[in-house]
């Protein structure tokens, strides 16, 4: 019995430890969205850092005080967003089919860096002509950036390309708007 409980415990921490993987950048993989994004900001403490983000919320989040789903002060921030069109794939000729992404975007905050994780909720259709979520790994009748073997499907590449690029846009934009505030002119 112990060596069965010992047996699950290292498989825990080994699914728990593959799936927080800082990486340079972000990008969709069949198990999901491949870890975590480190910014780093010279002589910034972590509530500077805290008060940046939320500030940057405030202008590029709609509702974002309604979006926001928890808060730690100066430690940790979690807004759930919904990004319109977020994937888009040609389908025969001239129609496009469209897909919002609905998306958890947690950060945390330490002294000088900035720690981004973004989780898929879920990808709902955004027309009425095509009422089927699109999902990261499917079959061959389904849409999805994968087949079931894992293997980049070929004709969602594209929209997985955009969608990896939206994603990396987050961390960025908050980079940008941190490193180069704007100043006001009046």
């Amino acid at each position: 019995m112990k060596k069965v409980i010992t047996f699950f415990a290292v498989l825990f921490v080994m699914l728990i430890t593959h799936s927080q993987n800082q990486v340079e950048k972000f990008e969709v993989t069949p198990s999901g969205i491949n870890g975590y994004v480190v910014s780093e900001f010279e002589k910034m403490s972590a509530d500077s850092l805290y008060n940046q983000v939320k500030k940057w919320a405030e202008y590029n989040i709609r509702n974002a005080e309604f979006s926001k789903q928890s808060e730690i002060e100066n430690e940790y921030l979690k807004y759930e967003i919904i990004v319109p069109n977020a994937i888009s794939i040609l389908n025969g000729g001239t129609n496009r089919i469209n897909w919002d992404a609905r998306l958890q975007m947690i950060f945390r905050f330490k002294n000088e860096k900035i720690r981004t994780d973004i989780q898929i909720i879920e990808l709902p259709p955004n027309d009425q002509i095509y009422g089927y979520p699109f999902q990261i790994v499917g079959g061959g009748l389904t849409w999805s950036f994968f087949k079931k073997k894992g293997e980049l499907k070929k004709y969602t590449s594209e929209a997985k390309l955009e969608f990896d690029n939206l994603l990396n846009s987050f961390p960025a934009q908050i980079e940008d708007f941190i490193k180069n505030p704007k100043k006001s002119d009046w």
